[in-house]
Protein backbone atom coordinates (compact mmCIF):
# COMPACT_ATOMS: atom_id res chain seq x y z
CA UNK A 1 0.00 0.00 0.00
CA UNK A 2 1.03 3.42 -0.68
CA UNK A 3 0.65 6.45 0.98
CA UNK A 4 1.12 9.61 -0.01
CA UNK A 5 0.83 12.83 2.40
CA UNK A 6 -0.02 16.22 1.32
CA UNK A 7 0.93 19.07 4.29
CA UNK A 8 0.09 22.93 4.05
CA UNK A 9 2.75 25.45 4.99
CA UNK A 10 0.55 26.87 7.49
CA UNK A 11 0.02 23.87 9.54
CA UNK A 12 3.25 21.97 9.00
CA UNK A 13 4.72 23.14 12.28
CA UNK A 14 1.80 21.47 15.20
CA UNK A 15 3.42 18.20 13.74
CA UNK A 16 5.64 17.95 16.87
CA UNK A 17 2.73 19.23 18.89
CA UNK A 18 0.31 16.16 17.98
CA UNK A 19 3.18 13.67 18.00
CA UNK A 20 4.63 14.35 21.48
CA UNK A 21 0.77 15.05 22.83
CA UNK A 22 -0.55 11.24 21.77
CA UNK A 23 2.82 8.91 22.98
CA UNK A 24 0.30 6.96 25.36
CA UNK A 25 -2.87 6.37 22.52
CA UNK A 26 -2.72 3.58 20.16
CA UNK A 27 -1.16 3.64 16.69
CA UNK A 28 -4.04 4.89 15.00
CA UNK A 29 -5.28 7.42 17.10
CA UNK A 30 -2.28 9.17 16.72
CA UNK A 31 -2.24 8.75 13.07
CA UNK A 32 -5.92 10.10 12.94
CA UNK A 33 -4.94 12.85 15.23
CA UNK A 34 -1.88 13.90 13.40
CA UNK A 35 -4.14 14.28 10.07
CA UNK A 36 -6.70 15.98 11.49
CA UNK A 37 -4.64 18.61 13.00
CA UNK A 38 -1.84 19.27 10.27
CA UNK A 39 -4.74 19.37 8.03
CA UNK A 40 -3.20 17.13 5.95
CA UNK A 41 -4.75 15.19 3.06
CA UNK A 42 -4.62 11.47 2.64
CA UNK A 43 -4.29 9.90 -0.72
CA UNK A 44 -4.35 6.25 -0.36
CA UNK A 45 -3.66 4.37 -3.49
CA UNK A 46 -2.86 0.19 -3.89
CA UNK A 47 -0.98 -0.15 -7.03
CA UNK A 48 -0.88 -4.08 -6.28
CA UNK A 49 -4.13 -4.08 -5.26
CA UNK A 50 -6.02 -2.50 -8.22
CA UNK A 51 -3.13 -4.48 -10.69
CA UNK A 52 -4.23 -7.22 -13.10
CA UNK A 53 -4.40 -10.32 -12.17
CA UNK A 54 -1.24 -12.95 -13.09
CA UNK A 55 -2.24 -15.23 -15.69
CA UNK A 56 -3.97 -18.37 -14.60
CA UNK A 57 -1.59 -22.02 -15.21
CA UNK A 58 -2.93 -24.21 -17.21
CA UNK A 59 -2.81 -28.05 -17.57
CA UNK A 60 0.45 -29.44 -18.68
CA UNK A 61 -1.19 -32.31 -20.69
CA UNK A 62 -4.07 -30.09 -22.66
CA UNK A 63 -2.91 -26.77 -22.02
CA UNK A 64 -6.61 -25.38 -21.14
CA UNK A 65 -6.67 -23.13 -17.86
CA UNK A 66 -6.95 -25.28 -15.19
CA UNK A 67 -9.98 -24.23 -12.44
CA UNK A 68 -9.72 -22.24 -9.46
CA UNK A 69 -11.80 -25.02 -7.60
CA UNK A 70 -9.20 -26.96 -5.88
CA UNK A 71 -12.15 -30.19 -5.97
CA UNK A 72 -11.70 -30.06 -9.96
CA UNK A 73 -7.32 -30.07 -10.29
CA UNK A 74 -5.29 -33.35 -9.15
CA UNK A 75 -1.80 -33.15 -7.91
CA UNK A 76 -0.11 -35.61 -9.65
CA UNK A 77 2.87 -36.44 -6.96
CA UNK A 78 5.00 -38.16 -9.31
CA UNK A 79 6.42 -35.37 -11.58
CA UNK A 80 4.53 -32.54 -9.56
CA UNK A 81 1.68 -31.32 -11.83
CA UNK A 82 -1.36 -29.82 -11.38
CA UNK A 83 -3.31 -31.30 -13.87
CA UNK A 84 -7.49 -31.17 -14.60
CA UNK A 85 -9.51 -33.29 -13.82
CA UNK A 86 -10.61 -34.58 -17.29
CA UNK A 87 -7.60 -35.61 -18.25
CA UNK A 88 -6.57 -37.47 -15.14
CA UNK A 89 -10.13 -39.19 -15.40
CA UNK A 90 -9.37 -39.04 -19.56
CA UNK A 91 -6.48 -41.53 -19.01
CA UNK A 92 -7.81 -44.92 -19.88
CA UNK A 93 -5.01 -46.82 -17.96
CA UNK A 94 -4.16 -46.15 -14.32
CA UNK A 95 -1.05 -44.00 -15.26
CA UNK A 96 0.04 -40.04 -14.91
CA UNK A 97 -1.31 -38.38 -18.39
CA UNK A 98 1.99 -36.16 -18.13
CA UNK A 99 4.93 -38.09 -17.13
CA UNK A 100 3.34 -41.94 -17.85
CA UNK A 101 4.15 -42.91 -14.56
CA UNK A 102 1.96 -45.28 -12.60
CA UNK A 103 -0.68 -43.87 -10.33
CA UNK A 104 -0.01 -44.89 -6.53
CA UNK A 105 -2.26 -47.17 -5.49
CA UNK A 106 -1.87 -46.41 -1.59
CA UNK A 107 -1.81 -43.80 1.06
CA UNK A 108 1.36 -44.75 2.03
CA UNK A 109 3.12 -44.60 -1.24
CA UNK A 110 1.28 -41.23 -1.92
CA UNK A 111 2.86 -40.23 1.29
CA UNK A 112 6.25 -41.21 0.79
CA UNK A 113 6.06 -39.52 -3.09
CA UNK A 114 4.90 -36.43 -1.77
CA UNK A 115 7.73 -36.48 0.79
CA UNK A 116 10.10 -37.13 -1.51
CA UNK A 117 8.98 -34.76 -3.56
CA UNK A 118 9.82 -31.98 -0.71
CA UNK A 119 13.53 -33.85 0.06
CA UNK A 120 14.21 -34.00 -3.75
CA UNK A 121 13.09 -30.66 -5.64
CA UNK A 122 12.06 -28.61 -2.65
CA UNK A 123 8.21 -28.35 -4.09
CA UNK A 124 5.83 -25.97 -2.66
CA UNK A 125 2.57 -27.33 -3.56
CA UNK A 126 3.75 -30.71 -2.06
CA UNK A 127 4.60 -29.01 1.08
CA UNK A 128 1.26 -27.28 1.09
CA UNK A 129 0.04 -30.85 0.44
CA UNK A 130 1.52 -32.24 3.39
CA UNK A 131 0.83 -29.31 5.48
CA UNK A 132 -2.70 -29.37 4.78
CA UNK A 133 -3.36 -32.98 5.20
CA UNK A 134 -0.88 -32.18 9.40
CA UNK A 135 -3.34 -29.62 9.45
CA UNK A 136 -6.65 -31.88 8.96
CA UNK A 137 -5.00 -34.79 10.98
CA UNK A 138 -4.49 -36.73 8.02
CA UNK A 139 -1.35 -39.60 8.43
CA UNK A 140 0.00 -41.74 6.09
CA UNK A 141 -2.23 -44.32 8.02
CA UNK A 142 -5.50 -42.75 7.56
CA UNK A 143 -7.86 -41.05 4.76
CA UNK A 144 -6.24 -40.71 1.10
CA UNK A 145 -4.56 -38.14 -0.11
CA UNK A 146 -5.63 -35.51 -2.68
Amino acid sequence: MFIKWHTTKRNANKSSAVQSSSASSSPRSVVNEFVKEADIEVIVTDDKLYADLPPREKCPTCRITLPTDDDETRYMSCCGNIICCGCRYGSPRERCPHCDTAVPRSDEECHRRIKERIEVHNDPVAMYILGHCHLEGIDNDDAAFP
